[in-house]
């Protein structure tokens, strides 16, 4: 099971930055670390620490739960070992018009067999002080919220591959009047594990709710590829 655990980690990592900077499934290790680099449309770096046991902590240089802000730290806790997590990220601006935004999550993992395992979530994205167009002043700032939830399936083929299947659904500025249309963003995956450190996985997700050059409704593929080192 541990390994089944160690892989789990690794899939999570690779689910579309739109979704997840926190994973799906359980924190790390006490004293263990994970450093990875993403491009495509898993574009960033991301960092996460065990600080001790059930408490890691996190910070990556995407955007979290649709809130711009660039920057984000956080921290998960574990509360029911190997099954129900609770996060915090914090959003950190790094222009004028960057957002201030916290994001608290929720989520839960449970392992079929050994081969098996999935995790859901759900966070709330919150920006304080959301520009809207035009010149940057204090009348232009208002409170935004997005809503996310999302599931992920993992498949251990061997030790070494792994294939995920997961899909996230949006409520973006829910309580505009009027909100926009929700998102549904599914994804499937191959991860490979490379060395005992080293990770790989790559990404084909459907965006359906793009747009095409006259401005009409459009379904867009979308990939990416992630590194990830354990240290």
């Amino acid at each position: 099971m541990k390994r089944l655990y160690a892989v789990a980690v690794a899939v999570c990592l690779m689910v579309s930055t739109s979704f997840a900077a926190w994973d799906y499934f359980t924190v790390i290790g006490d004293g263990e670390g994970q450093a990875t680099y993403g491009r495509g449309s898993m574009e960033g770096f991301k960092i996460r620490y065990g600080l001790m046991e059930n408490l890691e902590i996190f910070a990556t240089n995407g955007d979290v739960a649709g809130i711009e802000s660039g920057y984000f730290v956080g921290a998960r806790y574990q509360i029911l070992p190997e099954m129900l997590a609770l996060s915090l990220d914090v959003g950190i601006p790094y222009t004028a018009r960057s957002d201030f935004g916290l994001v608290p999550g929720l989520s839960f993992t449970m392992g079929i067999n050994d081969m098996i395992s999935f995790g859901i979530g759900a966070e709330l994205g919150v920006a304080l002080n959301h520009a809207d167009n035009g010149p940057t002043n204090d009348d232009d700032s208002r409170l935004l919220m997005n809503l996310n939830f999302g599931v992920e399936f993992g498949f251990q083929i061997t030790e070494a591959v792994g294939v995920f299947l997961g899909c996230a659904i949006g409520l973006p500025d829910f309580t505009s009047d009027p909100s926009p249309d929700a998102t549904i963003d599914p994804w499937v995956g191959v991860s490979f594990t490379v060395t005992e450190n080293l990770s790989l996985a790559t990404m084909l997700g459907i965006d359906l709710n793009d747009t095409n050059r006259k401005n009409e409704d459009a379904i867009a593929f979308k990939g990416g590829v992630e590194f990830t080192i354990s240290f």
